[in-house]
């Protein structure tokens, strides 16, 4: 049994039939059932990793990869925005902030352009949204979330009836 199986790429068998002692031996068959193969393991692979086309293109805004963190709580990529000078398959040269770097695609993360309407502009210069306060109340060493009224700037407290100290965390938050 073992001997006449044939092989899953090559479609053929371990023992040689008269067929094959007879003319000489073509690989074409087995070439082509090796890159359909090939092929088909490819695009299964890609599907499975959800593998995409790159969008980042000469004139993008880009954040780079932090390559070596510090601690496990470093961002995983640097607040610095750096804008794509040149590319070359997924060779990618940025510059940002006096630096001229050369990295990989994959350490790249392209930032969305946000798109601006005539509605917008008007909008953006009137900030409507009155800014938020955060209060906190220590009791006991513990801290929970207090009332909402306006103490000042951040880092204000003041105690309570109880001897609670409530203190302001966030001055406003947009």
């Amino acid at each position: 049994m073992y001997n006449v199986t044939p092989h899953g790429t090559t479609g053929k068998s371990k023992i040689p039939s008269l067929q094959d002692v007879e003319e000489p031996f073509l690989d074409l068959e087995a070439r082509d059932l090796d890159y359909g193969n090939k092929e088909k393991g490819k695009k299964r692979g890609n599907e499975d990793r959800r593998a995409k086309e790159s969008e980042i293109a000469v004139g993008d805004k880009v954040l780079v990869r932090n390559t070596i963190l510090p601690n496990k709580l470093s961002t995983t990529f640097n607040a610095e925005e750096f804008e794509v000078i040149k590319r070359t398959g997924n060779d990618v040269v940025v510059r940002g902030n006096g630096k001229e770097l050369r990295r990989n695609v994959s350490h790249l993360k392209k930032l969305p352009v946000p798109e601006v309407t005539e509605g917008d502009k008007d909008t953006a210069k009137q900030d409507t949204n009155p800014p938020l306060k955060l209060t906190l109340e220590n009791i006991g060493g513990m801290w929970r979330s207090g009332s909402a009224r306006d103490l000042g700037a951040p880092g204000d407290s003041e105690r309570n009836e109880n001897g609670a100290v409530r203190e302001v965390c966030f001055g406003s938050v947009k």
